[in-house]
């Protein structure tokens, strides 16, 4: 398994970050390797909530879709990738507000390799520290905007 992780801070209004971070169909908003994220059932934002994402994988694109989990109020979000693949991922958004109203968000993402797929290690290794890097930057930007 590979881990990548990052953390941003916003001053934003925390149940606006929140309600961003909830609803996936922002994804493409701030990752570049989304091209359009959809909700595919659920409810947006909520628990249990379904999302189906078209994404670049390699040369091409290929869909995936992700299950959502929400708890405390939107400030544990845990995710994962629903389908078969040669690399799977399942993340978490942690966010905490400090009483000046801070918001910090720490992103967690696991892949996990299975058969062929872990002859794409090597090459997902070494991109998954700047992926990281670009996800808190455009992630910074879209809250800043909120």
């Amino acid at each position: 398994m590979l881990t990548g992780d990052f953390t941003v801070t916003t001053t934003r209004d925390p149940e606006r970050v929140r309600a961003y971070l909830t609803d996936f169909t922002h994804q493409a908003d701030w990752r570049d390797d989304v091209i359009d994220s959809v909700l595919d059932s659920g409810q947006r934002g909520a628990d249990g909530a379904v999302y189906r994402q078209q994404v670049h994988q390699g040369p091409g694109t290929a869909t995936r879709r992700l299950h959502v989990t929400v708890r405390d109020r939107g400030d544990h979000v845990e995710w994962a990738t629903l389908d078969d693949a040669p690399v799977t991922a399942a993340g978490r958004y942690e966010l905490a507000t400090d009483d000046g109203g801070t918001t910090t968000v720490h992103c967690t993402t696991d892949l996990t390799f299975h058969g062929a797929g872990h002859a794409l290690r090597p090459v997902v290794s070494r991109t998954l520290r700047q992926r990281m890097d670009d996800y808190a930057r455009a992630l910074t930007a879209q809250l800043d905007r909120l």
